[in-house]
């Protein structure tokens, strides 16, 4: 995964800095924000020239945690909270393994699984 639509991830010297870029969404994680965050973190760990990774949001929030949009209807309310767990998880361990120092600028709303 090259071009992220979810986030902005950027290089400059030992730094790359990790944007949650969904401002209008309060940077709430849906399904592809997670893969990307996957896919970005796993990436910059290969990275020999970083250091140091910067994960910020975009806008006035920091993150909000899941996008609960993915709750489709009740029926399904079951598998989306499965979902939130394993990728909420998914998404903490890439970032534990990445073997970077990262550092959470957090401005903004910082709420539920954006903590």
């Amino acid at each position: 995964m090259n071009a992220y639509t979810t986030i902005i991830y950027e290089i400059e010297g030992p730094v790359c800095t990790i944007k949650l870029n969904r401002p209008d969404k309060y940077n709430a994680i849906n399904r592809e924000m997670a893969a990307e965050l996957l896919d970005a973190f796993r990436k910059v760990r290969d990275e020999a020239d970083v250091a140091v990774v910067i994960l910020t949001g975009a806008g006035k929030a920091f993150c909000t945690g899941g996008d609960l949009s993915v709750f489709p209807s009740l029926a399904e309310h079951q598998a989306s909270l499965n979902w939130l767990a394993h990728d909420g998880y998914g998404i903490g361990k890439a970032i534990e393994l990445c073997e970077k120092v990262v550092i959470a600028k957090v401005t903004g709303h910082c709420l539920a699984g954006g903590l």
